[in-house]
């Protein structure tokens, strides 16, 4: 076989593991239950922890989970800075791995540990997921915490999802219920001449 051959072969492989499914945060309106499947929602804020010379909230771009079982990865992307994130996935645990801040042109990732589970034919709330973020400086954190509020998700469910309100909830809230993870600058940086990240 030719070298560079098997290294494209090779390159294709590690991408295709290694890539997660990438779907929106919130299924239609009109969603009814798939087969099989269960219903996750949780209502994400996004805050910052203290002044910002920055002119630019910083909102949740997207979360990575993995299936525990399978390692199948999933990233939803979030389209707004308070928003509900609301999935059918395959029963079974799930972690969260990954967050993506963004702050208007500048990006950070940051590595964290949530666990759950999805349950099959329900709606599995996973409460209110507050994301509090560092103002910039050399060593960013977040501070991630999970409450619950059943009320909150019912009257989200029966607002904007008629047909799945009908199904029965669960309130499931990940693990652990508060963690700080260190947040990392991530590409692409802005093109601006004098680019610093820790403006």
């Amino acid at each position: 076989m030719n070298v560079r051959v098997g290294i494209a072969m090779f390159v294709s492989v590690l991408a295709l593991v290694g890539c997660a499914e990438s779907m929106p945060s919130r299924l239609p309106a009109a969603t009814t239950q798939p087969t099989g499947s269960g219903i996750v929602i949780a209502h994400i804020q996004t805050l910052l922890l203290g002044p910002s010379p920055r002119a630019y909230a910083p909102r949740l771009e997207f979360l990575e989970l993995e299936q525990a079982e399978t390692k199948r990865r999933v990233r939803a992307d979030v389209m707004d800075d308070e928003s509900w994130l609301v999935l059918a996935l395959e029963p079974g645990p799930y972690r969260v791995t990954r967050l993506r801040i963004q702050e208007g042109p500048y990006a950070a990732m940051a590595d964290v540990d949530l666990a759950f589970a999805v349950a099959p034919h329900r709606v599995s709330d996973l409460g209110i997921w507050r994301i509090g973020v560092d103002p910039p400086q050399v060593q960013r954190t977040i501070l991630l915490s999970v409450t619950a509020n059943p009320n909150d998700g019912m009257e989200f469910l029966s607002r904007e999802y008629p047909t799945l309100a009908a199904l029965p909830n669960t309130a499931e809230l990940p693990t652990p219920v508060m963690q700080e993870a260190r947040l990392y600058e991530a590409s692409p940086y802005p093109l601006v001449r004098y680019f610093r990240r820790h403006w």
